[in-house]
């Protein structure tokens, strides 16, 4: 009973973050779309950043979720008490991630720092440790969990990249809201949409190779 719950939990995480993902790609065309007034724009915009939040409460559950399913498999032997650690860090993650979403402007920044942290930590933990595993014997006993766990640093790595490209739209922002749109903050905005969207695509494509994986291995 309790491998499917965490089997069920693991699919919905992934459910959540493609269904998301796509959501946000597809309101970000229209926020690009020059022909659009302003206030639509900025819709859209809202649009975008709600669909994120499926993402974004979706990857800190994936992690435990799937190491939880790992562990009651037998190939990730570590003590129970590491386990309540995973867990405790990804709904921790999750726990700051709903501040962020919730809190006022004023509130944002440490939990913005604090989100940040936590993200290189897990990105490069889970890069580190799994290829790791790949090359030496480790506490992950088959191949295959230590690819899907560098896989999943990459995902995360992706959407580090992500944010800091993302940069040039999130200046001009406020001049979309005031209407105050001009040539150059159409640029801004294009280049920070299309210049993440390939980031966007590895997500995609990364999510498609993980399950492929999890689907053959529990056939």
């Amino acid at each position: 009973m309790e491998i499917l719950f965490v089997k069920y939990l693991h699919l919905l995480c992934l459910v959540y973050w493609l269904g998301g993902d796509l959501g946000t790609f597809i309101a970000g065309r229209f926020v690009i779309n020059e022909k659009l007034s302003a206030s639509a724009r900025v819709v859209a915009t809202k649009i975008l950043l709600a669909c994120d939040q499926g993402p974004r409460f979706a990857m800190p559950l994936t992690l435990p979720s799937g190491m939880q399913l790992a562990y009651l498999m037998g190939v990730f032997a570590v003590p129970v008490w590491f386990m309540f650690v995973v867990w405790l860090l990804g709904l921790g993650w999750l726990a700051t991630l709903m501040a962020l979403h919730f809190t006022t402007a004023q509130a944002k920044g440490p939990l913005t720092l604090l989100d940040g942290l936590l993200r290189k930590s897990v990105c490069f933990s889970c890069l580190g440790y799994g290829i790791y595993s790949l090359i030496f014997t480790t506490s992950l006993t088959v191949n295959w969990a230590g690819y899907k766990l560098t896989l999943f640093g990459v995902t995360v790595l992706m959407g580090l990249i992500i944010r800091v490209k993302l940069k040039p739209f999130l200046a001009v922002y406020g001049d979309l809201v005031a209407d105050r749109v001009s040539g150059e903050t159409n640029q801004a905005i294009k280049q920070g949409i299309d210049g993440a969207t390939p980031y966007v695509k590895v997500i995609w494509l990364v999510l498609f190779i993980n399950t492929a994986i999890g689907l053959h291995i529990l056939a």
